[in-house]
Parts: C-alpha cells; sequence; structure tokens
C-alpha cells in the first residue's frame, strides 16, 4: 500500500515538507539528547546557544545542506520556519533568502519563527520590518 501511495505522491510532483526548521539542522546531537527531556525554557536556552554562536555563513550551510538532504529523499518543496529575534537578528533569514534564490531544484518557501513568540516589541518590530520580504 506504501508502494502505491509514494507512486501517487511522485506523480502530482512529489513529496513537500510543511514544517522544517532548516536553520537548526544539524544543531543537535548524540550527546546533547539530555536536552531534550528538559523543560520547554531550558530548551530555549540551547537553542539560543546555537542562534548565538551561529554565523549567517554557519546558517546558510546548514539550510542548504538539509534542502538538498530533502531534495535527496524526493520532497519537492519545503516550508521552513526561519528564526529572527534578538539572538538571531537577521543572520538565519538572509542566509535561508540566499539558499532560496539559488535555484537547487527544490522550492524553499520562508515562515517567520520567533521561538519566544512576538511578546517582546523589539521581535515584533524585527517581524514587521521583513514580513513583505517573505
Amino acid at each position: 500500500m506504501i508502494d502505491i501511495i509514494k507512486k501517487m505522491i511522485e506523480e502530482k510532483g512529489g513529496f513537500v515538507n510543511c514544517h522544517a526548521h532548516l536553520d537548526r539542522a544539524f544543531t543537535f546531537s548524540e550527546k546533547d539528547y539530555h536536552a531534550s527531556k528538559k523543560h520547554l525554557f531550558d530548551k530555549w536556552k540551547f537553542v539560543d546557544n546555537v542562534k548565538r554562536n551561529s554565523s549567517e555563513e554557519d546558517y546558510y550551510n546548514r539550510i542548504k545542506k538539509a534542502l538538498l538532504d530533502q531534495k535527496s529523499k524526493g520532497v519537492q518543496a519545503v516550508l521552513s520556519f526561519i528564526d529572527i529575534d534578538e539572538v538571531s537578528g537577521y543572520r538565519a533569514l538572509n542566509a535561508a533568502k540566499r539558499v532560496q534564490s539559488e535555484n537547487l531544484g527544490i522550492e524553499l518557501k520562508i515562515a517567520c519563527q520567533t521561538l519566544k513568540g512576538v511578546t517582546k516589541s523589539k521581535n515584533k518590530k524585527m517581524i514587521e520590518d521583513v514580513i513583505d520580504d517573505l
């Protein structure tokens, strides 16, 4: 049955990944597994540390690698939530837009993601400043 469903999907253009976080791809390793069982606020600290230490080039490399990995699995389009906040600034978004412009044979749609929400006025303003460009 799975083969029939897979064939039907491929005949319609292929798989679509509707929820990804490509800017955070490849940042969680086996040694970090203990953090997956922690409280959400502790997980935010882990992610903030990754974001704080990621250059725009780091984001670019992760996003491109993950997107090409998705393509190799037969995915034809990906919607990825990209962090825009006080910690990551616009580095992840700039990197995602750069990958998006490269015509890699897989469509990348960008949605904004603010890890801790838009309740902080600075985070809200950052998203409002780029919303028309997404």
